[in-house]
C-alpha cells in the first residue's frame, strides 16, 4: 500500500506541474479528462487515489505529454515521445549490440534475431573445423 501511495504521489505531481506550466485551472483539467469536478483532480495531485489506465492516457493527452513520462518511466515530457522498443536477447550476445553504429534503436527484432543467427552459424563453422583438424584418419 505505501509503494502505491509514493507512486500515486510521484504521478500527482507531474499532473500539477504540467497542469501549471499549462496555465489550466483543476477544473480545466477535470472537464478535458472527463471528470465532472475539480476535486477529482485535486485528489490526483495529492495522490489520495489510483489513476485509472483510460485516465492516465487522457491527462497525458490534456498535458501535452506522454503515458510514460507521468509514470515515471521516462524522464521525456515530449508528447511525442516514444518508449524504445525492448528486445528479446540472450545474455551472451546483450555487449554485441554496443558495437553497432548509433546502437540498436533502428533494429528490428527480425534483425536482432539475425544477427544472433549468424553468430551461431559462425560458431559451429569454426567448432566442426577444429573438429575435422584434429580428426585422425587411419587408411
Amino acid at each position: 500500500m505505501k509503494m502505491n501511495y509514493n507512486l500515486n504521489i510521484n504521478i500527482g505531481l507531474k499532473i500539477k506541474e504540467l497542469r501549471i506550466f499549462k496555465q489550466l485551472t483543476q477544473e480545466e483539467l477535470a472537464y478535458k479528462v472527463g471528470y465532472t469536478s475539480r476535486s477529482s483532480i485535486n485528489k490526483l495531485e495529492k495522490g489520495l487515489v489510483n489513476i485509472p489506465h483510460s485516465k492516465i492516457i487522457s491527462l497525458a493527452e490534456a498535458l501535452d505529454t506522454n503515458p510514460s513520462y507521468l509514470m515515471g518511466w521516462t524522464n521525456n515530457p515530449s508528447k511525442d515521445y516514444v518508449e524504445p522498443q525492448r528486445f528479446n536477447i540472450p545474455e551472451q550476445y546483450r555487449d554485441v549490440l554496443v558495437h553497432f553504429s548509433g546502437g540498436a534503436d533502428d533494429l528490428t527484432q527480425e534483425d536482432i534475431d539475425s544477427v544472433i543467427d549468424f553468430i551461431e552459424f559462425k560458431k559451429n563453422k569454426r567448432k566442426n573445423k577444429n573438429r575435422q583438424r584434429g580428426a585422425c584418419f587411419m587408411w
